[in-house]
């Protein structure tokens, strides 16, 4: 009976491991379809923001580029404006210089004026003295 009653013992002790490893092993295939559930979700949201970095970075770029433009076509208008402010200041002294130039004319003609109106009188009293 010692015999028999050993393959009793093993059949008895083999079914219990057997479901033990059979529920460690889904417990292990649960777990491994987990984690590689979570790491595929990690993965997709991962890709998902540097997608989304992308698109801020080309959406930069473009801003950059745009105001690099903006910023060009603005200096041109500065140096348009200013190339029209330095003609409007020579124009100005131009016109000073033509104006000094006039006011000088006017004091010589004035002084020439008054040349002539003391010119007879200095002539009328020449003449008075010498007919006396």
């Amino acid at each position: 009976m010692a015999k028999g009653g050993g393959k009793t013992v093993k059949k008895t002790l083999t079914l219990p491991v057997a479901v033990g490893v059979a529920i460690l092993g889904c417990v292990l295939a649960v777990s491994a379809n987990v984690t590689t559930s979570k790491t595929i979700e990690d993965l997709k949201e991962e890709r998902y923001k540097r997608m989304l970095a992308e698109e801020q970075l080309q959406k930069a770029k473009n801003d950059v580029t745009s105001l690099n433009t903006r910023l060009v076509e603005t200096q041109n208008k500065i140096q348009g404006i200013e190339k029209i402010l330095n003609q409007g200041r020579t124009e100005a002294q131009k016109l000073e210089q033509q104006l000094s130039a006039i006011q000088q004319e006017k004091a010589t003609l004035m002084q020439q004026i008054e040349t002539m109106k003391t010119a007879p009188q200095d002539m009328d009293m020449q003449e008075a003295t010498a007919n006396p």
